[in-house]
């Protein structure tokens, strides 16, 4: 018995309206912006993206140049020195800023930059920090790398090297070497009395107001250095 054969199911005919159309986007520039690790990737031909390139650079690489001159271009800040004729310039970048921050703490955290009053402070104390101040600013420059800096970078920091050694040598040590001595040997022979405090003993030292004025003197224009200063580190 011969099994009939079975005709094929014809094929669905497939309407090309209802055909899914498959769309490739292709990118030929694009752009990552990460700070300074910005990029630009070209996806095409030699042929083509060498003449894209080109006309990217032309469009973009002045704009770069003038945002990366203008973050580099720092208004210089002019500082008197306080004790002696002259002025230094000084550019507020980051390790100027951070070295101007150490000097001004010292300053103003210390009988430096402070006002001396005469009902309060004691004049064997204000000496004492200005001696420790004398260390600490002293340390401070050795720790610079001066030898590792270039250009306008090494020229301010060496103008602040400057005004710190124009406050040590020109400003403290005078001061101290004409009264600190003296003052320190008086204060040792004297007799100790409970009733006095070391503010009104003081006060009964022969020269005691021209020390105190001297020292007022050496106060003022430290203050006026310490605003100095933190207008560096806020520029």
């Amino acid at each position: 018995m011969t099994t009939p054969t079975e005709s094929p199911t014809p094929a669905a005919k497939i309407d090309p309206a209802d055909t899914p159309v498959t769309r490739q986007e292709i990118k030929l520039v694009t752009l990552e912006l990460d700070g300074f690790h910005s990029t630009v990737n070209v996806n095409a031909p030699i042929a083509i993206g060498v003449p894209i390139l080109i006309v990217l650079a032309f469009i973009f690489v002045p704009k770069i140049i003038r945002l990366v001159m203008k973050g580099a271009t720092v208004k210089k800040v002019e500082i008197n020195l306080p004790f002696g004729g002259g002025k230094v310039e000084i550019s507020p970048c980051f390790r100027e800023k951070l070295i101007a921050h150490k000097i001004w703490t010292e300053l103003v955290t210390r009988k430096a930059a402070l006002p001396f009053e005469k009902d309060k402070d004691v004049i064997l104390a204000v000496y004492d920090s200005w001696y420790a101040l004398f260390g600490i600013v002293r340390k401070l420059i050795r720790e610079i790398p001066i030898d590792k800096l270039h250009g306008s970078e090494k020229e301010s920091v060496e103008h602040l090297i400057e005004l710190a050694l124009n406050v040590l040598n020109n400003g403290l040590r005078p001061h101290l070497t004409k009264w600190q001595p003296a003052f320190r040997k008086w204060h040792e022979k004297q007799p100790i009395n409970g009733d006095d405090s070391p503010q009104e003993l003081q006060k009964r030292y022969k020269y005691y107001e021209e020390i105190v004025d001297d020292i007022q003197i050496v106060n003022a224009k430290l203050v006026i250095l310490a605003d100095d200063l933190k207008n560096v580190v806020n520029r």
